[in-house]
């Protein structure tokens, strides 16, 4: 039996540096509510802590569904990362054919096919280059915030290229430059051309030439600075969605209501 009526699932990501929870009206299909917290070294007393601050009410018998690198870390049903960006993706953002997520130790391109399908994709776990953490590494460098760094690099107004995708080598480079005393807005901006230039080496060829909507997710994707050089990079349009930070737990929320939909179908029809 099923105790709570509210059409209402949870979606859970737990990401290396933040973890994201969404609230997600299956029967609507919109998002209810949702928070984004650093996930710290303990992520769920974080989870516990954004589904009090997310949600005013009892969720305990709300259908869960937990994603992202910690996804294991739930007992919950859980799904890919991969799978659910493209989930959410395909609802937002239907003609989407491309989805870049770039999280904070990761970048994925997810390809989808018809109805949001996936059908290929592509990973770069193994180095921090094109990473959240790339960019938090150069705003400590230059002792900036990241939103910081991402403004002054609007006001470029000469260009540089850093030869390096390298976190240890691109400090160096960047002190040196410092040294030659270059300004800090076209280091920076630099620094967003190389990050650039790392995702567009992860596209298949034929998916730039595409008609269809290229997307960004992730907490890099509010990021004007990023976007700006990624669309310049590609020579594509980019679309972002309202909120990218949460794309992978809302895609886990869809993934939960259909769960507990199918349940109830299913013991409706038990009952008759």
């Amino acid at each position: 039996m099923i105790a709570n009526n509210k059409p209402i699932s949870i979606g859970i990501d737990i990401g290396s540096r933040f973890t994201k929870i969404v609230f997600w009206d299956y029967e609507k299909c919109q998002v209810v509510s949702s928070g984004v917290a650093e996930s710290g070294i303990d992520p769920i007393k974080t989870v516990k802590e954004l589904r009090v601050e997310a949600y005013e009410g009892d969720a305990s018998s709300f259908a869960v569904c937990s994603t992202g690198y910690g996804r294991k870390l739930l007992e919950t049903k859980y799904v890919s990362e991969i799978s659910c960006h493209a989930k959410a993706i395909a609802h937002l953002i239907p003609d989407a054919s491309t989805v870049v997520d770039i999280g904070g130790q990761d970048s994925k391109v997810i390809i989808l096919g018809d109805s949001g399908k996936v059908v290929d994709f592509v990973m770069n776990d193994k180095c921090a280059a094109g990473t959240g953490s790339f960019f938090e590494s150069i705003a400590r460098l230059c002792n900036f915030t990241v939103s910081e760094i991402a403004e002054m690099a609007l006001k470029s107004q000469k260009e540089l290229n850093m030869s390096s995708t390298c976190v240890v080598f691109a400090e160096s480079e960047i002190i040196s430059m410092i040294n030659n005393q270059e300004r800090i807005e076209d280091i920076l901006m630099a620094v967003h051309k190389t990050v650039a230039h790392r995702v567009k080496s992860m596209l298949p060829v034929q998916f730039l030439s595409s008609e269809k909507k290229f997307v960004l997710t992730g907490g890099v994707a509010k990021n004007k600075a990023m976007v700006q050089t990624l669309e310049r990079e590609i020579a594509k349009k980019i679309t972002v969605p309202p909120n990218p930070s949460i794309t992978g737990a809302m895609g886990a929320a869809i993934y939960a209501g259909w769960d507990r939909q199918k349940k109830r179908a299913e013991h409706k029809s038990y009952s008759l």
